[in-house]
């Protein structure tokens, strides 16, 4: 990933096909594709963050159609049932 000197945020390639949260293996490839399915997505992409508590994170970033109201609620609430929902525990 990079910024050009405009400013625009190019994704060239993912650097692993999973992501590690809290000791669960997360498949961004299977996420994006529940989130590409949400009415008012253009498309995203997921993405590992740092955590402090969990190692990575999880983080999708959503193009949105012209005018849409989707949100992260609204991706969350169309994803339940769709995705498996997991808890990391801490020991």
């Amino acid at each position: 990933m990079y910024a050009d000197t405009r400013g625009y945020l190019h994704i060239v390639g993912r650097s692993k096909d999973l992501v590690i949260s809290g000791g669960l293996n997360v498949y961004p490839k299977e996420i994006e594709s529940a989130i590409d399915d949400v009415p008012g997505v253009v498309e995203n992409a997921l993405i590992g963050v740092t955590h402090p508590d969990f190692g990575e994170g999880v983080t999708a970033i959503v193009v949105r159609e012209k005018d849409s109201t989707v949100d992260e609620s609204t991706i969350a609430t169309a994803l339940e049932g769709v995705l498996a929902k997991y808890t990391p525990t801490h020991r």
